[in-house]
């Protein structure tokens, strides 16, 4: 894979500092991206870890949701963290409530799009401060689904 790919609030797709195109329409399995004025269609493969595609010959791949503005948990561990929607689609489960305990890694929120479900995770352990969605409800690319407050101590107990 040439590198992980980013999507911004706008729908542009990046990869590193290679702007890929921005996201016209979003049809499973199929992505039609616009760059320099041409929309190209984009075929996805999904997989426990998110999807991949090509294009101009290079691999690129999407990982599942994680805390927004962060390619690792450990900002969410120093402080806390804000988990947002990877890509516009509906809540299908949400599975902790504000004041729950929850341990890193831990399911928090089901997310459906492209017909794909997707987990979103808990980048580290902490309590949930805020639920802003619900069970059945749409997401937008890059809303603020729910925020943590990490742990400082030890375990206080189970989600």
């Amino acid at each position: 894979m040439s590198g992980r790919v980013r999507i911004d609030r706008d729908g542009v797709l990046t990869s590193g500092e290679t702007r890929l195109g921005r996201i016209v329409s979003w049809q499973p399995p199929v992505l039609l991206v616009e760059r320099d004025g041409e929309v190209r269609r984009v075929f996805l493969a999904t997989g426990e870890r998110g999807a991949s595609f090509t294009v101009d010959g290079q691999g690129h791949e999407v990982p599942s949701p994680t805390r927004a503005g962060a390619s690792t948990p450990g900002g969410a561990e120093a402080g806390g963290g804000e988990l947002t929607a990877p890509m516009p689609g509906r809540v299908l489960e949400v599975l902790v409530a504000v004041g729950d305990t929850v341990e890193a890694g831990q399911r928090l929120l089901v997310l459906e799009a492209m017909k794909m479900e997707t987990p979103v995770r808990a980048p580290a352990a902490g309590v949930v401060r805020a639920l802003l969605v619900e069970a059945g409800g749409p997401v937008e690319m890059g809303q603020l689904l729910l925020e943590l407050d990490a742990h400082t101590g030890p375990g206080e107990g189970e989600a």
